[in-house]
């Protein structure tokens, strides 16, 4: 013989003052899907709301005055076994009074929820005083039996520890490489390749340079290329592979000292122009490349840094940091979803959102200065520190 559904009677919920749930209701919603033999299977997905009376009981025909009665399958009749409801009371109003609470419905053609305590099952197997209510973020699992902690991607290493414990942690499948360079890679005039990590650094434009000092650490800063001369308008520092795109960049940062600040132009950051050419193209406030970075331009009415991302040269949005440069400024950017955000010695100065290049567009580290157009004025100059960047594979 197929089970039948279950009668809610009583209830006589009420506040610890005596004031009745008057007209209040119920909701209840089963811990998982189930199944009643001989009827079919029963929907977890579905919360059911109990109408109580003016008496704070189950809302039924006895009741003043007289109601629908109402009805739920019992726990005991659906399988698996160790079903129960998740019960919430609410006042007239909606305003939530009882619970949530773990409960069952016992079986039989009446059930009279005075019998309840508060969180507290009536059948279970193994015996226990409560079940286990499986959530992830506030919404039940699927099941209630099993809970199979894993990671698809080996993204996260879960390890039980015992004793309940389970330890989470980075797995190795997601990892950050860190290529850059310091001013102690430099000997003499060049870069010595191998000495940097990751980077290829070159000075393809001008190389001319002032050293501050055989054998410079990182902390005392290499000057870039300045004006000597009439031919010399503009000097750079490049990373000759191109390896960094905005998909894999966690974070890019320099440390550089700007000197000079007539007829002066400075750009900091990365780039998808080739080493060959960067020279021409940054001899301008407007380069015609991709772009994320810094830029101060005397001749643009720069007196601050500007934040700058860019995917051409009709196509920049340029943010003004409030930050004028200082002697070892390090500069610093962040990929953020659909913007990228920018920082000036730890502090954020600038988001940018529009006109940011491509994930997929491959860039390199880019540092410059030039003389801005006035060869007979100007005396920019620039000392490096270090760069690097992060990349998440």
């Amino acid at each position: 013989m197929s089970a039948t559904i279950t009668q809610l009677i009583g209830g006589s919920f009420q506040d610890a003052e005596g004031n009745l749930l008057a007209n209040g209701y119920l909701t209840f919603k089963l811990s998982q899907d189930g199944s009643v033999a001989g009827v079919g299977n029963i929907c977890s997905g579905i919360e059911l709301k109990i109408q109580l009376d003016s008496m704070g009981n189950v809302a039924s025909s006895t009741s003043t005055p007289p109601a629908s009665n109402q009805y739920l399958w019992a726990n005991p009749n659906i399988s698996p076994i160790n079903t129960f409801y998740k019960v919430v009371g609410y006042t007239a109003e909606g305003q939530r009074a009882f619970g949530s609470n773990n409960q069952q419905v016992a079986s039989g053609s009446v059930f009279n929820l005075d019998l309840w305590v508060p969180n507290t099952v009536i059948s279970w197997f193994p015996q226990t005083t409560q079940p286990l209510l499986l959530e992830v973020n506030g919404t039940p699992n699927s099941s209630q039996q099993l809970l199979n902690l894993e990671s698809t991607d080996s993204s996260v290493i879960i390890t039980d520890l015992g004793n309940g414990n389970i330890n989470f942690q980075s797995g190795a499948s997601s990892f950050q490489n860190i290529i850059g360079c310091t001013a102690a890679a430099l000997s003499a005039n060049n870069f010595t390749q191998g000495a940097n990590l990751g980077m290829s650094l070159t000075t393809p434009f001008n190389n001319s340079r002032q050293n501050s000092g055989s054998g410079a650490g990182a902390s005392e800063g290499v000057f870039a290329t300045y004006q000597t001369d009439s031919s010399s308008q503009t000097g750079s520092i490049q990373d000759q592979v191109q390896n960094i795109t905005l998909g894999i960049l966690k974070d890019w940062f320099a440390k550089i000292s700007i000197l000079g600040f007539t007829s002066s132009r400075y750009w900091n950051g990365i780039t998808d122009s080739s080493t060959s050419n960067s020279g021409n193209v940054f001899f301008s406030d407007t380069p015609a490349a991709n772009f994320v970075g810094f830029r101060f331009s005397t001749g643009a009415g720069d007196t601050h840094y500007k934040a700058i991302c860019q995917t051409g040269s009709s196509n920049q949005t340029v943010v003004d940091t409030g930050v004028s440069p200082t002697v070892a400024d390090k500069l610093e950017f962040k990929p953020s979803g659909s913007t990228v955000v920018f920082y000036i010695n730890g502090i954020t100065v600038a988001t940018i959102s529009t006109n940011i290049p491509a994930t997929s567009v491959a860039m390199s580290t880019f540092l410059s200065n030039d003389c801005d157009g006035d060869i007979g004025l100007s005396n920019f100059l620039m000392a490096f520190y270090y760069v690097y960047a992060i990349l998440n594979y």
